[in-house]
């Protein structure tokens, strides 16, 4: 009897409880995922790259600098380009090639990794392609990226590499190795 006393008392303060809890968990916000915007040909066009000992920033894919009687330029390429996530963070990063020609005849290629660190580009990895190789097709599968190229044979003019060669690198705590 006096249990049931007892809990005839209790229940009212129970389920007003139990209301107001539902009341306090409804009215608390849902937070809401802002998804990171994507890589775009323009941004990478206009990132920083670093280079050997110096940074520089591409202003509508070209740096330029006077030196002397030469003008260095360094050239974002079009095409080819990848977007693959490479940093397993969920977002698609980048992969292309810089051309950096030193204001004599080389035209040396560069292959460039770019991370999207919440829709701003930072490149963070390098691997150099030589003079003049022509570079055809990049994929990215995983952490491996595959470069159609084309290089020079021992006979080729500077000029004019005629191999035609697939490059593979792994791209591993913000570095790039070749896997051949």
């Amino acid at each position: 009897m006096k249990l049931a006393r007892h809990l005839r008392a209790t229940y009212p303060i129970l389920l007003a409880t139990i209301a107001l809890v539902g009341c306090i968990a409804s009215s608390t916000p849902t937070p809401t995922l802002t998804p990171v915007p994507r890589l775009t040909l323009d941004l990478l066009k206009n990132a920083d790259y670093r280079l050997s000992d110096r940074q520089i920033r591409l202003t509508n894919g070209i740096y330029q600098e006077r030196v002397g009687f030469v003008t260095p330029t360094v050239q974002l390429w079009d095409h080819p380009l990848a977007f693959a996530d490479l940093n397993s963070d969920g977002v698609e990063d980048a992969v292309g090639i810089l051309e950096n020609d030193g204001g004599g005849s080389a035209q040396v290629r560069i292959l460039v990794v770019v991370l999207n660190q919440d829709g701003i580009p930072k490149h963070v990895a390098n691997a150099g392609l030589g003079d003049r190789t022509k570079v055809k097709n990049i994929r990215v599968d995983g952490k491996t990226i595959t470069l159609d190229v084309v290089t020079h044979r021992p006979e080729d003019g500077l000029c004019c590499p005629t191999l035609d060669a697939t490059w593979q690198f792994r791209f591993e705590d913000n570095k790039l190795a070749l896997l051949q």
